[in-house]
C-alpha cells in the first residue's frame, strides 16, 4: 500500500515537471512572438518618460562596467533619466575607499559627457539605517521635488540591480508595447540567470553556483513567467476567483506607472519586489511580461545562495501585511483575498519543503530497491532543464548578448543540480524564521547584498 502511494506520488511529480517543461516552451515562444510584434523604433512624440533607479551599496567593483552598459541603452534623451542611488550604508563595516559613492561621482560626469547630455544623475540616500525600498522611495521624492515636470501619468519608473545586462532597444519596445496597450500599469522584464556562469571556478561550490542558474532560471520561466502570462489573459475575462494565483515582481526589470505606484503608496518595505506583486494581486492588476531579457549573475557558493533566498522567502511571506496596503486602494473581497493567502501559504510549503522531500523520495526508492521509481525522481528534475536548454537559440535571440557557452565538462552539473535542490531549502527555512522574527519585534530585517 506505501509502495503503490509513493509510486503515484512520483508519477505525480513526474507529471508535474513535463508540464513544468511545456510551460517553458510555451512562454518562449509567446515572448518571440510578441517581440515579432513590437517596433523598436515608436514614435518619439508619443513614447513615455522614463526614469531608471540603480540602487547601489558596495558595488565599486562592477560598477564601471555596469553604467556603461546602461549608458547605451536607446531612448529620446529628453524622455529619459538614469539615477544611480547610493547610500549612507556604504560605509558599514569600515569599508571607506574605494566605494560605491566615490565612483559613482567619478564615472558620471564622463559617461555624461560622452553622451552629450546629463543622461545620468546621482542622488545619495543620506540615512545608516534603511534597505533597498528605502533608498528607492527617497529617490522618488527627491527627484519629484527636482523635476516635478518630468513624472506625468505617462511616466513609468524602472528599477534594476547595478549588475543587470539589457538589450539596447529595451526602452523602445516597453515604449511601443505601451502605446498599443493604453500604457499598462506595470511591466517585468524576464530575467536570465547567467551572468556570471562561466565565472564560477571548478570547486563543488562552483558547480552548485551553475546548477543554480539552470535551476533559478528554468523555475523563473515555468512558474513566474508563464503565470505573469497567464493572470494577464484571465484578467481580460469573468473567471471563477480559484483561478487567480498570487503573483510576485523581481527587483531588477521592473517597470511601474508613476501615478499607480504613488496610488499604491509606493515601495513597501522592507522587501519591495514581491510585497509590490502580492498588492497587484490582490487588486487584480495586470503584470505585463517584456519580450526582452534581463540577464543577472547568481550569489556564489552555497552560503551565498541559503542567505540570498532567506531575503527573497521574507518578502514571500509578508502577503497578509500585503493585503492591508491593497485595502487602503480599494475594498478587496473577503473570500478572494483569502484564497490567495492560501495559495501563497501553499507555494511558500512548497518551496521550504520540496528540497527535503525529493531527498527523502530518492533515498527511499534506493534504499528499497527501487530504481525505476529512483531514476524517475531525478528525472523529475532535470526535465524542465533539458527543455530550456531546447530553446537556447531563442534565449539568445533576446538577451544583449550570449550568455551561456556550453561545455563537455558542464555535463558534470547533472550530479549536482540535485544537491543545489536540497541545499537551497534552507534558505526559504532561514527567512521563515526571519519572517517570524519580523513579526514579533518589528525590527526591519537584516537584506544584506550578496556577492555575485
Amino acid at each position: 500500500m506505501v509502495t503503490t502511494t509513493l509510486t503515484i506520488f512520483i508519477a505525480v511529480i513526474f507529471l508535474q515537471s513535463i508540464i513544468a517543461g511545456m510551460r517553458i516552451v510555451a512562454t518562449g515562444n509567446f515572448l518571440s512572438r510578441h517581440l515579432k510584434r513590437l517596433d523598436a523604433s515608436p514614435v518619439p512624440a508619443l513614447s513615455p518618460n522614463i526614469c531608471i533607479l540603480l540602487p547601489v551599496l558596495r558595488e565599486e567593483k562592477i560598477l564601471n562596467a555596469a553604467l556603461q552598459n546602461f549608458s547605451r541603452m536607446r531612448y529620446p534623451k529628453e524622455k529619459l533619466k538614469i539615477v544611480v542611488v547610493t547610500t549612507e550604508r556604504e560605509f558599514e563595516n569600515g569599508h571607506i575607499h574605494p566605494n560605491s559613492i566615490e565612483e559613482t561621482q567619478l564615472e558620471l560626469p564622463k559617461l555624461n559627457a560622452a553622451c552629450g547630455y546629463e543622461k545620468f544623475l546621482h542622488l545619495h540616500y543620506p540615512f545608516q539605517t534603511g534597505v533597498k525600498s528605502d533608498q528607492l522611495n527617497y529617490a522618488l521624492a527627491e527627484l519629484e521635488r527636482l523635476s516635478h515636470a518630468f513624472f506625468d501619468e505617462k511616466t513609468y519608473i524602472g528599477v534594476y540591480d547595478i549588475d543587470s545586462t539589457i538589450p539596447a532597444d529595451t526602452l523602445a519596445l516597453l515604449a511601443s508595447d505601451a502605446i498599443q496597450n493604453d500604457f499598462p500599469n506595470v511591466y517585468q522584464q524576464p530575467s536570465l540567470y547567467f551572468k556570471n556562469f562561466n565565472v564560477h571556478d571548478n570547486s563543488i561550490g562552483g558547480f552548485l553556483s551553475r546548477g543554480f542558474s539552470f535551476l533559478q532560471t528554468t523555475y523563473a520561466f515555468s512558474y513566474e513567467n508563464y503565470n505573469f502570462l497567464k493572470q494577464s489573459e484571465l484578467l481580460k475575462k469573468k473567471v471563477f476567483f480559484l483561478r487567480y494565483t498570487m503573483r510576485y515582481c523581481i527587483g531588477h526589470g521592473l517597470f511601474v506607472r508613476w501615478d499607480y505606484l504613488k496610488r499604491l503608496g509606493s515601495f513597501p518595505t522592507p522587501i519591495e519586489d514581491t510585497r509590490l506583486g502580492h498588492v497587484i494581486s490582490y487588486l487584480k492588476g495586470d503584470i505585463r511580461l517584456l519580450p526582452v531579457f534581463d540577464t543577472v549573475g547568481v550569489a556564489r557558493g552555497v552560503r551565498e545562495s541559503i542567505r540570498q533566498a532567506s531575503v527573497w522567502f521574507l518578502g514571500e511571506a509578508l502577503f497578509v501585511e500585503d493585503v492591508k496596503i491593497a485595502r487602503k486602494v480599494m475594498p478587496i473581497d473577503p473570500l478572494f483575498g483569502c484564497w490567495l493567502m492560501l495559495y501563497k501559504t501553499y507555494r511558500n510549503a512548497l518551496w521550504i519543503f520540496r528540497g527535503p522531500v525529493f531527498a527523502l523520495l530518492f533515498l527511499w526508492t534506493l534504499a528499497t530497491g527501487h530504481f525505476l521509481l529512483a531514476l524517475i525522481t531525478l528525472l523529475s528534475i532535470f526535465i524542465p532543464i533539458i527543455f530550456f536548454y531546447s530553446k537556447m537559440k531563442l534565449w539568445e535571440t533576446m538577451a544583449e548578448k550570449r550568455f551561456y557557452e556550453f561545455k563537455t565538462k558542464d555535463l558534470a552539473l547533472i550530479v549536482f543540480i540535485p544537491l543545489e535542490l536540497v541545499l537551497v531549502s534552507i534558505g526559504p527555512l532561514l527567512g521563515f524564521f526571519k519572517f517570524s522574527l519580523w513579526s514579533l519585534t518589528k525590527k526591519t530585517p537584516e537584506t544584506y547584498r550578496t556577492e555575485k
